[in-house]
């Protein structure tokens, strides 16, 4: 059966298709790039009520998987809601957004997976709405071709620092790579023009997040690790290895190389993330995030012994020890801090061992779950597609969760949040038509 059948056979209706879940998963994507993340946080809200409203007056049992992820995060939540009890207002209750924006993304992707008429056409919905963005992004370096003679610093300070929707686009349209018509309703001159826009688009960003969460979801979605995927991960595991002791060893063996460039900042990569209580103000500026993630683990550890379960609160700021300036010469100076660039720091702080423990155990029921599913499908069937894109997105979570505080950044990981939901709305489905 190819996927084309097996898909429609899945979510084809009689009746004629609703168009809003295409159109949704498109707005919502593009909307977190341009649009105040608030503002999205309540159209979320009100969907989700809408479709509580009419799952309670269905037939519909609640997925149990969706249910494991919302318990644990309702774990963390109240977690952080008590023991914040007394800290700043205005801090307690962005935490407490923060900590349940990424939990609303996932269940609205859900409830657009089961509303969609066809899962190629949300896949697409993400290609086109990341085609965008990525134009968008180009379109600095159209209006100033100067731009590419520029350092890395000073091309993100003009152009952007990208888009991980955009990676998102680019992964889907790899994964489809030779069956675009079939699975995206893409002609193929068409996908090839995506494919070179998004991976240029990607490229000059200059991000070195950027570059990992291509590979890692390329890992997980590439059909070339179908097969004799054990032997292929040791390999890469040894390369990636061998890799990071020669940037280890490079940043000290050119140490005149120029900081501002991409590849010098690719050379500092370990030592910006180095933990260290760095004192003087070169080194702090240099290695900022080893320095917060320093920070965070001391006020952790100075908390009161019940403070190491349960973290100090949501609303808790960590005290750098003096003032400094964060970004630019025009910013003002800050010394306490209530968010991090790492984010498990910032469960840690605020929720202690338990919300580090129910964050990790949300991802890993849905990534267990998709482990299932796609373990007895084969290459062809829509299970696989669903089930590695599943993984994917949580492996790409995890990861940016500890760079850039993925999961708990209000509006860069969107959309892979987006698509943890849409990928397990859409096994649900299958799953539900497999026991029918």
């Amino acid at each position: 059966m190819t996927f084309q059948n097996s898909v429609a056979g899945v979510s084809a209706r009689p009746v004629r298709n609703p168009v809003w879940p295409e159109y949704s998963i498109g707005f919502l994507s593009i909307g977190y790039v341009i649009l105040w993340p608030g503002l999205l946080t309540v159209l979320n809200l009100v969907l989700l009520v809408f479709s509580m409203l009419f799952w309670m007056f269905g037939k519909n049992r609640f997925n149990r998987v969706l249910l494991g992820v919302i318990a644990c995060d309702i774990v963390l939540i109240l977690t952080g809601v008590i023991a914040g009890v007394g800290n700043p207002t205005y801090d307690y209750f962005k935490d407490i957004w923060y900590s349940s924006n990424y939990v609303i993304l996932i269940s609205v992707g859900f409830v657009l997976a089961l509303s969609i008429s066809d899962m190629r056409k949300g896949l697409l919905a993400f290609v086109v709405s990341g085609v965008l963005v990525a134009c968008l992004h180009l379109s600095s370096f159209i209006a100033n071709p100067a731009l590419l003679t520029k350092s890395a610093v000073e091309i993100r300070g003009a152009a952007g620092t990208g888009y991980y929707l955009v990676s998102l686009a680019l992964l889907i349209l790899l994964h489809c790579r030779g069956q675009w018509r079939a699975r995206l309703f893409l002609p193929h001159s068409l996908a090839w023009i995506f494919i070179v826009l998004t991976a240029l688009s990607c490229i000059l960003t200059f991000s070195r997040t950027m570059l990992v969460v291509v590979l890692l979801g390329y890992y997980f979605t590439s059909r070339f690790m179908n097969r004799q995927r054990t032997i292929k991960t040791i390999i890469l595991v040894c390369l990636s290895v061998v890799t990071l002791l020669v940037m280890q060893g490079a940043s000290d063996f050119f140490p005149d190389v120029d900081k501002n460039s991409f590849s010098g900042k690719m050379l500092r990569s370990f030592n910006e993330l180095h933990v260290e209580d760095y004192r003087d103000y070169r080194s702090i500026n240099e290695n900022y995030r080893g320095f917060e993630t320093e920070r965070g683990l001391a006020t952790y550890a100075n908390g009161e012994s019940w403070q190491l379960l349960v973290g100090q609160g949501f609303g808790k700021s960590v005290d750098l020890g003096f003032y400094l300036r964060l970004g630019s010469e025009d910013s003002v100076p800050l010394r306490f801090i209530p968010v991090f660039h790492n984010g498990f720091i910032y469960l840690l702080v605020k929720t202690g061992a338990i919300g580090i423990l129910a964050f990790l155990l949300s991802l890993t029921i849905p990534y267990v779950y998709a482990k299932k599913m796609g373990r007895t499908a084969s290459a062809s069937d829509p299970e696989v597609t669903s089930s590695q894109f599943l993984k994917g997105s949580i492996g790409v979570l995890l990861v940016t969760t500890w760079l850039i505080s993925g999961a708990f950044n209000k509006s860069d990981m969107a959309s892979y949040l987006l698509m943890v939901g849409f990928m397990l709305g859409c096994l649900n489905r299958m799953e539900r038509k497999q026991d029918a």
